[in-house]
C-alpha cells in the first residue's frame, strides 16, 4: 500500500466501528449492544461454551509436522454483509470463475492467451501447478471449476479486493458451516435481531450439483482425502458425512480395465465420480509423481476413457497461482471483454525483473509469498533477513509473488470477557449449476489470534460466523424458508 504523510501507512479499515468516534456501523449496532450489555463473567462463560462445543463437534486444524494443533476458535460477534456488498461479491466471484474456467480450457488446449502474449509463458509453463498431462483431458461437465472459494479483503478505504483464489479446492467450507452451528447453539438470541440466510443445506446442494456432472445417472461418488495426516482431515470427514458419500484414501480404490472401483467388505463397487481434496501431483503415480502412495494408479486413464469424473478438474490448481492475480484483469478482458468487478489486491509477480527489483527496494511494504499455500518468506520481519529472502527468490523468481504487508481489515472481537481488535479476511464459496455459478450465502471469516497475527489457520487463526441478510441474497442460493428460528 502506498504510504501517506511521509512513512505513515494508511490506517486499516475497521469492519465494525466507523472512523468517526468508533461508533458501531448500522448492521452491527444491535449485536454490539447486546454483547456489551453482558458482564465480563458471562462473556467468558459464553466463550467457554463455544470452546466446549468445538471439542464436542470435533472441529480441529492440525499440523503434526510443525507440532501445531489448533482446535479452532469462533468469536462471539458475527460478521455481517450488507445487500450492496454481497451483490458485488457474488457478481465479482461469478465473473472470475467464468474467466478462469475459460483460461484453464485455453492453456490446456489452443493456448491463445499465450500466443498473443497477454500472459508471459513462464508464468504458466513454469508453474509447478501446470499439469501437462491435463492437456486433452475432458473435464467433468465440460468445465474445470465446479466448487470453488475466493478470498477477499478490504483496503484502507473499505474497498473489497481479491486476496487469493481457492478455485481448485474450496478449503475451509466446513468451518463456515461449523461456525454457524456453534453460534446458533451458544447464542441463539443473536439471530432474533436480523433475518439471516441459512447455510445448513450446503453439503446437500453440493451433492445434487455434482450428480449432474457424472457420465451416468445416479452416480456413485466418493470424497478422496490424503488421510489423517492432512491438517483439514476433520473437514473432509464432515463434508463426506453431510453429503452421505464414503470418505476414502487412494488405497481404498483400484482401477480394473477402464473403470474405478471401491474396495468394500462386500466386494468391489464401481465409482463414477471423485470429489478430490488431493493435490493433482499425487492423484496418479503412473502419470504424475511416481513416489505417490496417496493416489490411484491408472486413474487418469479412467478419466480419459470417460468412465470417471473428477471435481474439480485435473489441472485446475493452476488457477490458484498467486502470480495470476497480477494478470487477472488481463485474463478477464481477454476472455470476457470486461473489467473486474472485484479488483485484485496489489500483487507483483517476481518473475518479472522490474517488479522484482521494485519490491526488493521497499522491504517495509511487502511480504513475499509462494505461488500457492500459506507460506511466507516474511510477515513479521523475524523469519529471515531481507538479504536472505532476495537470495532465495533469485534462485527461482517465477515461483514467488509480493503482496502488501497490510492485507487485512480490523474487526472487533471478544476475548477473555473483553473487547479486543483482531485482523480479518473472508473466504466466499460457490458452486456451478449448469451454465450458472451460484454463491453460497455465507463465508468463512478468518480472524487472527492476536492483534497483529495472521488470519490463516496454519498461523493460529480462527473465525467468525458470517451473516448474509435475507434481502442481500438475490444472487445467491436460497436454502431456507423465511427466517423463523436458527437452522443449523
Amino acid at each position: 500500500m502506498a504510504a501517506k504523510n511521509g512513512n505513515q501507512p494508511p490506517k486499516r479499515w475497521h469492519e465494525v466501528l466507523s472512523a468517526r468516534g468508533g461508533v458501531p456501523r448500522e448492521p452491527y449496532s444491535e449485536l454490539v449492544r447486546q454483547l456489551q450489555g453482558t458482564t465480563p463473567a458471562t462473556l467468558r462463560e459464553l466463550e467457554e461454551r463455544l470452546e466446549t462445543t468445538l471439542r464436542e463437534l470435533g472441529v480441529t486444524f492440525e499440523l503434526p509436522v510443525r507440532q501445531h494443533r489448533n482446535t479452532w476458535f469462533c468469536d462471539l460477534l458475527p460478521q455481517v454483509f450488507t445487500s450492496d456488498e454481497w451483490d458485488q461479491i457474488a457478481r465479482g466471484f461469478e465473473q472470475r470463475i467464468r474467466a478462469f474456467d475459460k483460461f484453464l480450457a485455453d492453456v490446456y488446449g489452443p493456448r491463445e492467451i499465450l500466443r498473443q502474449g497477454v500472459i508471459p509463458i513462464p508464468a504458466v509453463f513454469g508453474s509447478p501447478n501446470f499439469q501437462r498431462s491435463a492437456a486433452g483431458l475432458r473435464p467433468g461437465g465440460d468445465h474445470f471449476l465446479h466448487l470453488s472459494g475466493l478470498c477477499i479483503c478490504r483496503d484502507s478505504s473499505g474497498q473489497l479486493l481479491v486476496k487469493n483464489h481457492y478455485f481448485s479446492h474450496a478449503s475451509g467450507l466446513s468451518y463456515m458451516i461449523q461456525n454457524r452451528r456453534l453460534l446458533a447453539r451458544v447464542l441463539p438470541e443473536l439471530f432474533q435481531s436480523q433475518p439471516v440466510e441459512s447455510i445448513a443445506d450446503i453439503p446437500t446442494e453440493i451433492l445434487l450439483k455434482f450428480r449432474t456432472i457424472a457420465s451416468r445417472p445416479d452416480p456413485a461418488m466418493v470424497l478422496l482425502t490424503p488421510g489423517v495426516a492432512s491438517a483439514v482431515y476433520s473437514e473432509h470427514g464432515f463434508l463426506a458425512r453431510r453429503m452421505g458419500i464414503p470418505l476414502v484414501e487412494g488405497g481404498d480404490l483400484v482401477v480394473l480395465g477402464d473403470s474405478l472401483f471401491l474396495r468394500t467388505v462386500s466386494g468391489l463397487e464401481r465409482v463414477d465420480m471423485i470429489y478430490t481434496r488431493l493435490a493433482d501431483p499425487w492423484l496418479d503415480p503412473l502419470v504424475f509423481r511416481r513416489e505417490s502412495h496417496l493416489g490411484i494408479p491408472g486413474l487418469v486413464h479412467c478419466v480419459r476413457k470417460g468412465k470417471v469424473s473428477i471435481v474439480n478438474g485435473i489441472g485446475s490448481q493452476l488457477a490458484d497461482d498467486r502470480s495470476l492475480l497480477h494478470f487477472s484483469s488481463a485474463v478477464m478482458r481477454f476472455y470476457l471483454g470486461e473489467s473486474p468487478i472485484l479488483p485484485a489486491i496489489q500483487t507483483y509477480w517476481l518473475g518479472d525483473l522490474d517488479q522484482r527489483e521494485m519490491v526488493f527496494g521497499q522491504p517495509d511494504r511487502f511480504q513475499v509469498r509462494t505461488l500457492t499455500g500459506e507460506s511466507f518468506l516474511r510477515f513479521t520481519g523475524e523469519e529471515k533477513s531481507w538479504n536472505e529472502i532476495r537470495t532465495e527468490v533469485r534462485r527461482a523468481p517465477h515461483l514467488f509473488v509480493a503482496q502488501p504487508i497490510d492485507d487485512c481489515a480490523e474487526t472487533l472481537c471478544f476475548s477473555k470477557g473483553k473487547k479486543t481488535t483482531r485482523l480479518q479476511d473472508h473466504i466466499v464459496y460457490g458452486i456451478r449449476d449448469g451454465k450458472r455459478f451460484e454463491v453460497f450465502p455465507g463465508a468463512l471469516t478468518r480472524v487472527s489470534a492476536t492483534e497483529q497475527g495472521r488470519t490463516e489457520s496454519q498461523h493460529g487463526g480462527g473465525g467468525k460466523d458470517t451473516w448474509v441478510l435475507q434481502e442481500a441474497s438475490s444472487t445467491t442460493i436460497t436454502m431456507a424458508e423465511p427466517f423463523r428460528r436458527p437452522k443449523i
